[in-house]
């Protein structure tokens, strides 16, 4: 799985956590470092971060807030581990200089036993990964959580798999109401691409294709 540095965005902020609720802390951290999201924690609350750090922050609600003028992130009590996630993915963004979530991507192809997935944010690679039916949902969710102006999921299509593609279409426009489309991987152009991470999977790297690519639209928002 390739995540939080993908996309040449440019250098990554770091997370500095003054969160000091035993529950949101622990979540947090925990998240933080699955993510491999770079992250320092003060000896206490009066010592500074650095003028560039993304500040972490106890608070009544789930999300940015400003702080002697600069942005940080506030976590509430009564957090739990879905929502400590949907904060990180949040925190992800915000430190890769993401401020404003105007363009939500998700590219689809369909393998044998698993999916290819790759996340575009404002057309930028932010995600990729390969996962199972239920993690793929479990993704589209927790993106979609984040409140983007503008949805699309792409998925990959090809003579072999089209009933698959289509029956994936309709389950996933049912249960998100999302504009969704299909891509005919047979006429796109291959695109390789290399992150910071390494080279792409094979199935990644079709996710990105297809999500970098214009659809023959299906479904309409809803929403």
């Amino acid at each position: 799985m390739h995540g939080y540095g993908d996309s040449s965005i440019g250098v990554p902020r770091r997370v500095c956590v003054k969160t000091v609720n035993p529950r949101s802390f622990y979540l947090l951290v925990n998240q933080l470092k699955e993510k491999n999201i770079p992250y320092y924690i003060p000896r206490d609350l009066n010592e500074k971060c650095r003028p560039h750090d993304l500040l972490i922050v106890d608070g009544d609600q789930l999300g940015r807030v400003n702080i002697d003028g600069k942005m940080a992130f506030s976590l509430p009590s009564n957090i739990d581990a879905s929502l400590a996630d949907i904060a990180v993915e949040q925190i992800k963004l915000l430190i890769l200089g993401i401020e404003k979530q105007d363009s939500l991507i998700i590219g689809i192809d369909i393998g044998k036993k698993n999916y290819g997935i790759a996340v575009l944010i404002n057309y930028l690679l932010v995600h990729t990964e390969i996962t199972n039916r239920e993690g793929l949902f479990l993704l589209i969710k927790k993106y979609l959580a984040l409140n983007f102006k503008e949805k699309l999921i792409k998925i990959g299509m090809t003579p072999s798999n089209m009933n698959e593609a289509l029956n994936l279409a309709e389950e996933l426009n049912r249960k998100f109401k999302i504009k969704i489309g299909l891509v005919d991987e047979e006429k796109t152009n291959r695109i390789y691409i290399e992150t910071k991470n390494g080279k792409l999977e094979k199935d990644e790297n079709a996710a990105y294709n297809i999500s970098v690519k214009d659809p023959i639209m299906l479904y309409s928002a809803t929403y």
